[in-house]
């Protein structure tokens, strides 16, 4: 595995290697399902979606614009740029006070 580059909060790895594959394809109908499986060498490149938990605005740190942004959120007041995944730093699937607490730990820290 080689490391390329992050990019626009994804990470770009260019992966050299013996890959298979195995995809199914469903028709409308759903009468027949075919399976397609394929073997090759070579190099693929994976982009992966990278969350930086706390970094709620997106600049690539975690400081006072993101408590800001979530103290916003949470008064109905969204920024226009605002990573909800980002915001749930202790992962119970809402934004709330908890993760601003949190966000200060982890500036302070």
């Amino acid at each position: 595995m080689f490391f390329k580059r992050v990019y626009k909060r994804c990470l770009v790895l260019l992966v050299s290697g013996l890959f298979a594959s195995t995809a199914l394809a469903i028709p409308d109908d759903n009468a027949t399902v075919d399976v397609v499986e394929s073997e090759w060498e070579g190099e693929v490149t994976l982009t992966i979606p990278m969350i930086l938990l706390g970094d709620v605005n997106g600049d690539g740190y975690v400081n006072g614009a993101d408590i800001d942004a979530v103290a916003k959120h949470i008064m109905g007041q969204t920024p226009d740029v605002f990573y909800e995944e980002a915001a749930n730093v202790n992962g119970d699937g809402k934004i709330d006070a908890a993760d601003i607490v949190l966000i200060v730990k982890m500036i302070l820290n």
